[in-house]
């Protein structure tokens, strides 16, 4: 039987504004920074308090093995959408959740941005908060975020599931407002099928 070897992702450096001009992705060559969304970078996660963010760590990964598990059942059905992520064929958003769960997990990656994957985060997020708020299947999500706000003042969860994502999640929401080439889209395609 042919062993299989662990697919190795990293992810390339992307320059926001060639990106939403028509440039490409950039060489291989790492650039010190760490992923904007990374639990040690991320503003939102630094507010909270050593039990919070230990709550907040499990809950987000949770929801990216959700979806990892979801993509690798049938990526068509259960695809990433966004500015983003949407120009994606559903056979790619495997290996960007695969980055995504590397980037944010650690203090090592070796760039700032890429809004492929923060794309991705943004749209998991918002719809686990949403079926939290919505769904009794989610109770546990629903605690869980419950449970992080309160250490922030959220004092009344049915309020807090009432008006949406507190934007205070988020702090860099570039992906909303801007569309990558089509340059962009094919030179990260081109990255994505080497990671194989």
């Amino acid at each position: 039987m042919k062993s299989v070897l662990p697919i190795q992702i990293e992810t390339p450096t992307l320059n926001e504004r060639t990106f939403h001009i028509g440039g490409c992705v950039q060489g291989a060559k790492p650039v010190a920074g760490i992923f904007c969304y990374s639990f040690e970078h991320w503003d939102f996660a630094r507010s909270l308090n050593k039990k919070a963010l230990e709550t907040f760590k499990s809950l987000v990964n949770e929801i990216l093995e959700i979806k990892l598990d979801q993509l690798m059942d049938d990526s068509e059905i259960w695809q990433i959408e966004g500015n983003w992520m949407g120009m994606l064929h559903d056979s790619y958003h495997i290996l960007v959740v695969k980055n995504l769960q590397k980037a944010i997990n650690t203090d090592k990656w070796h760039m700032e941005s890429d809004m492929f994957m923060e794309d991705a985060l943004y749209q998991m997020l918002e719809e686990s908060f949403a079926l939290a708020g919505d769904n009794e299947g989610y109770g546990d999500h629903r605690k869980k975020w419950a449970s992080v706000f309160k250490s922030l003042g959220w004092k009344d969860e049915n309020e807090l599931f009432a008006n949406g994502t507190p934007e205070d999640l988020y702090w860099d929401l570039d992906f909303e407002m801007l569309k990558p080439s089509k340059k962009a889209i094919k030179d990260y395609c081109d990255f994505l099928r080497k990671a194989y």
